[in-house]
This record gives structure tokens, C-alpha cells and sequence, in this order.
């Protein structure tokens, strides 16, 4: 998880930095990356997007907060939970039970000259553990194993996210438990 503080241009830099890795990880093909509005804009149950286009959209075009979940391809075939608001009917995304990496975004805050949209973010990542049932003890007397074994997916989502972690620092500064990106930083050379 890191929370961080960033104009415009370097959240959305984030988003391609982000499929760029991804589509390193998997080979080239597409971005390996499924884009989900975590609350739904109509009364219809939220969509995945193949791309990040839709978000950068939104992005660039609403100033409220943003909830979105990322998810790997390879994993589309998990379902994801969403429950239904009984007072606007809008569907929202079960975070925990759908297998996502939550992309949070604050309303935009405007610099003192209005030259500058920042937002205010965090990236974070449960762990995705296999549903296993204990097994039974061999003897009696002898303690059971305990251990959580992870999904194979959980250590790409961990990879994605701890490079998007470096990323920020690497071009943030830490203050008040946030990382604070300055604007105006030269584009990333495709690694």
C-alpha cells in the first residue's frame, strides 16, 4: 500500500507506467490488465475495461473521487461480488471478495493559480489467499500446520504494486505519511 499525492500528468503517467509492466510480465500480449469502476455511473452492474483509457477519461474530465480496481486478465474469470445500494440502485464492488487491486483517487484539488489538478491517492493490495481446509491431524497430540498459501496471482498484483511503489518514491518526497510528487518530472524511458 502507499498513499501518495500527485498532479494529473504523473497519476495518469502511473496508470501507463503500470500497463506497460504489466504487459512485460505477461508476455506483450494486450496489457494483462482489467480496469473496474468500483461504483457504477448507471443502474447496471460495473464492466471491466481492457484498457486505462476510460479512467485517464475520467480522470481528466470528472473532479470528484475515483474508485477503481485493477485486476490481471489471467484472473477475468473469477467473478467479482458487487451488492446494490437500495437508495440510488447503483452497484458497488465488493473490494475484499473480487480479487483487486484498489486504485483510490480524492477530488481534485486546484493549485492557488489554477494551473495545477493534484490528486490525492492510494494504491493498495490484499493478499489473495486459497480457500484450503484444514486438514485434519495426523495423530493426536500433534499440532496441525497453519499457514496461509497465496494465489499465483498474488505475486504478479505484488510485483505491479511495489514497482508502482518505487516509482512514486523514487520521484516523491515523504511527508506527513504521504509521498509528495512534484510536477513537471521528465517523461519515463520505456524499460
Amino acid at each position: 500500500m502507499i498513499r501518495f499525492s500527485a498532479s494529473e500528468e504523473e497519476t495518469l503517467g502511473l496508470l501507463r507506467f503500470l500497463e506497460r509492466r504489466a504487459r512485460t510480465l505477461f508476455g506483450g500480449s494486450g496489457t494483462g490488465l482489467l480496469f473496474v469502476p468500483l461504483i457504477s455511473d448507471t443502474t447496471a452492474p460495473p464492466r471491466p475495461r481492457r484498457t486505462s483509457l476510460s479512467l485517464q477519461r475520467t480522470l481528466r474530465d470528472a473532479d470528484t473521487a475515483q474508485l477503481w480496481g485493477i485486476r490481471l486478465a489471467s484472473d477475468a474469470d473469477h467473478p467479482y461480488t458487487t451488492e446494490r445500494n437500495a437508495e440510488t440502485g447503483k452497484f458497488i464492488v465488493d473490494t475484499e471478495a473480487s480479487r483487486l487491486i484498489l486504485l483510490a483517487l480524492s477530488a481534485v484539488e486546484q493549485s492557488a493559480d489554477k494551473t495545477e489538478r493534484r490528486r490525492e491517492g492510494l494504491l493498495e493490495l490484499r493478499d489473495w489467499v486459497e480457500d484450503i481446509a484444514a486438514p485434519e491431524p495426523l495423530t493426536e497430540g500433534v499440532p496441525t500446520p497453519k499457514g496461509v498459501v497465496f494465489l499465483p496471482q498474488t505475486s504478479v498484483a505484488r510485483d505491479l504494486v511495489a514497482r508502482c511503489t518505487r516509482r512514486l518514491r523514487r520521484r516523491g518526497t515523504l511527508l506527513q505519511n504521504r509521498w509528495h510528487v512534484p510536477p513537471g518530472l521528465p517523461q519515463d524511458e520505456a524499460k
